[in-house]
């Protein structure tokens, strides 16, 4: 008797995971995207991750602004290999930084919408100019988790006249990571993180709209779903501008 409770319960806890489903839209504005390259093995990067971190907590809305922490793996060499990096990351800085003309990438930089954003004492000012326009694009965006899978579709639609080509990005994130770091230049430092990217899926391109993608993003075992969002983004697809953002968290 206790058995065949044991499997009601489980096939019950199963049907409401798979019946759980979220949905997010993007606002009619402009949406802020602010990308962040760091690495656990640099030691100016820090601070930077602390920044991020403090938006998760500001009055700061993700209709609003929608940031992004993507560690690289550069910086491995020297001793510390983050457990965070990915290639993928630093292949996405060297292109948006080519599609920027330039030919120097570094940690930490942030990205706000594409460009190289310095600019943190400014933040809400820039924030505040990037909303007041128009949104090129609307992007929605509904994510199911399927055990160890996210099952993601972004509907694209062009809004505003504007009418030509996008690449689209999915990117899933989590919150609240860290590291004990035992070895470069961030030796014996505990380090916290949020908006870490964990998986990036795409380029997609759109040419036609309404445009829709489907995407499954593998959730790893030591994930935390109820810590995880997904972030559906898109630019221009031969420049770094970044149109249009949508954050959806899993909570």
């Amino acid at each position: 008797m206790r058995a065949l409770l044991f499997v009601v319960l489980f096939s019950l806890a199963n049907l409401t995971l798979a019946e759980q489903v979220y949905t997010a839209v993007s606002p009619p504005y402009r949406a802020a995207m602010l990308e962040l390259y760091t690495s656990e093995g640099c030691s100016s990067c820090p601070p930077a991750d602390r920044f991020v971190s403090k938006l998760k907590d500001s009055q700061l809305s993700d209709q609003h602004l929608v940031p992004l922490a993507f560690h690289v793996t550069y910086w491995d060499y020297i001793g510390w290999r983050d457990p965070f990096g990915n290639p993928q990351y630093d292949d996405r800085q060297h292109k948006q930084a080519l599609l920027n003309a330039s030919k120097t990438v570094y940690t930490p930089q942030f990205m706000m919408n594409g460009k190289d954003f310095r600019r943190y004492r400014h933040l809400h000012t820039d924030i505040a100019r990037i909303n007041a326009q128009a949104a090129a694009v609307s992007l929605e965006i509904t994510a199911r988790p399927e055990q160890d899978r996210l099952a993601v579709n972004v509907n694209v639609e062009r809004m505003h006249g504007f009418n030509g080509d996008t690449v689209v990005y999915i990117a899933l994130y989590e919150h609240n990571l860290g590291s004990a770091v035992t070895a470069g230049e961030n030796e014996g430092e505990q380090l916290r993180h949020d908006y870490v990217v964990r998986k990036l899926a795409g380029p997609f391109h759109a040419r036609q709209f309404p445009y829709a993608i489907s995407s499954e993003l593998r959730i790893e075992n030591n994930w935390k779903l109820e810590n995880m969002g997904v972030v559906a983004f898109a630019q221009k697809p031969m420049s770094s501008e970044v149109l249009q953002a949508v954050n959806l968290n899993l909570r």
